[in-house]
């Protein structure tokens, strides 16, 4: 079909350096369907087992009635084409974009473990809504923030370092494996930093998650790598606390607004957490409203929180 096969990702197909594809699918293996792994507004997540090896895949479908929605469709090629160029421990790698009986679908290794969103929540669940009354044995890792959070930033760094902005870092983008890892996902609204960059959107319009973007992508403004370092600042804010940076009800407009603003509320709950001031301090410089004045790489983020810890 035509929008699998586009110049950008026969591009990849043809580009000899791109080696963790599974030649087994590309001969026409057939996978077949295990267990539904997740559901969002935009695809299905199936576990799939590939008959001839039985190897054990994850398999994101497109929804059948977004197949001709063309923003949708270059946000699902933008993250099939993008990991597959990922070699990072840290970053979930793609093997490719394909189709089954019509349907786009981006096949990948099949993660064991949970969102960083589900691992937040995990003390408040309640153990009369889960089967056999026990939490399964992957929500029982426990972290160690800074440990996490230094591995997590190495892995956006790569992205980085490879022109990459991710522009929708957040919970739910980050799975926590069984062996305590980060795994970031969904590239799907990445941009390339460069002159060859996929256009994904227009200026003016804004991607991302609104809790967790930056005041730039709040308005619209070009995305770069300190949009990311602002994502990260919040989300190891959230790391601490626990919690969702805002709550609900609150609009988009409101968010921008406390964010121009610097925080207040979440730095006052920081301190009343007990967490050290240096890390306070590290946060907010990750934070600042202005692109300028924050961490000008994951790797100044990372020496200062690294550095600040001890």
């Amino acid at each position: 079909m035509e929008y699998v096969h586009n110049k950008i990702y026969k591009a990849v197909l043809d580009d000899p350096l791109v080696t963790n594809r599974p030649p087994l699918l590309l001969r026409g293996s057939k996978p077949k369907e295990k267990a539904l792994l997740g559901e969002g507004g935009q695809a299905v997540v199936y576990e799939m087992e590939d008959v001839k090896t039985s190897k054990v895949l994850a398999v994101k479908v497109l929804h059948e009635s977004l197949i001709h929605e063309e923003s949708i469709m270059t946000r699902f090629r933008n993250e099939a084409t993008l990991g597959q160029y990922f070699r990072h421990t840290n970053l979930c790698s793609v093997f490719g974009l394909y189709t089954i009986e019509g349907i786009p679908c981006i096949l990948m290794p099949k993660i064991e473990g949970i969102p960083l969103s589900d691992y937040f929540r995990r003390d408040k669940f309640d153990p009369h809504t889960i089967p056999d009354g026990e939490i399964p044995t992957k929500y029982h890792v426990d972290l160690d923030t800074v440990a996490f959070f230094t591995k997590l930033l190495d892995a956006i760094q790569v992205a980085h370092d490879m022109k990459v902005i991710h522009r929708d870092i957040k919970p739910s983008n980050i799975m926590v494996t069984e062996e305590g890892e980060p795994v970031v996902l969904d590239f799907g609204v990445a941009r390339l930093d460069n002159k060859t960059e996929i256009h994904l959107t227009r200026i003016g319009f804004v991607v991302g998650n609104f809790s967790f973007m930056s005041p730039e992508q709040h308005e619209g403004r070009r995305a770069d790598a300190r949009s990311d370092i602002y994502s990260l600042g919040l989300l190891l804010a959230a790391f601490y606390l626990k919690e969702p940076i805002f709550t609900r009800h609150q609009t988009e407009g409101v968010i921008s607004a406390i964010k121009r603003k610097h925080l207040p509320e979440v730095f006052r709950k920081l301190k009343e957490a007990g967490v050290k001031k240096k890390i306070r301090e590290v946060i907010k410089k990750a934070t600042e409203p202005k692109a300028k004045n924050r961490f000008q790489s994951c790797t100044a983020f990372k020496e200062a929180l690294t550095g600040e810890a001890d």
